[in-house]
């Protein structure tokens, strides 16, 4: 009849329907999944470069505090009492420890969000990069290097006998003007 054939004509529609709806949320899913893939490959990109860059500075304040250790030592050589010098270096390393540290935290902690966003898409829930535990350990690698640092300069300015405090750093302004020079006029006589 009549009605058995548009009601089996409304059901292939539905059934249609239904197949391009499912389609399309795929498609959309798919295209979540992907461009969260690429988010999390460019965080661990950046990430990498991130830790780098502060493994690099830590591996400078441990050249530089290799090189204040060897002018102590020449000073010691020398005779001079470097006793406070060798404590203030003690602790300059042990903030490079601490740097150091804090460095390797942040690539852990950056590889414990990651993976847990990763398998997040994996999954198949979409769950947002938490980057703000990631800045967290960031900034204190940041601030442990930074210390490191402080503690070195310290260092470096008790190690100059002229840096002392109190002591002038640069030598006293010279006179701009110059002197009057004797200039002889030619006179002619006639």
């Amino acid at each position: 009849t009549t009605k058995d054939i548009k009601n089996l004509n409304k059901d292939i529609r539905d059934d249609r329907r239904e197949d391009r709806q499912e389609d399309r949320k795929e498609r959309m899913d798919d295209r979540k999944n992907s461009v969260l893939e690429r988010a999390l490959k460019e965080a661990r990109k950046h990430v990498a470069k991130i830790v780098e860059r502060l493994k690099e500075a830590v591996k400078r304040l441990e050249k530089l505090s290799e090189r204040i250790d060897s002018r102590v030592d020449k000073m010691e050589s020398e005779g001079k009492n470097v006793t406070d010098l060798r404590a203030l270096l003690a602790t300059a390393n042990g903030k490079i420890d601490a740097a150091e540290t804090a460095v390797l935290n942040v690539r852990t902690v950056a590889g414990n969000v990651l993976a847990t966003s990763s398998t997040a898409t994996t999954t198949g829930t979409t769950t947002p990069i938490r980057t703000g535990e990631i800045r967290v350990a960031v900034e204190i690698a940041k601030n442990a290097i930074k210390a490191a640092h402080a503690a070195l300069v310290d260092v470096i300015v008790k190690l100059k006998p002229g840096l002392r405090p109190g002591m002038a750093t640069t030598t006293p302004p010279v006179s701009t003007t110059t002197p009057p020079t004797s200039t002889t006029t030619a006179t002619t006589t006639p």
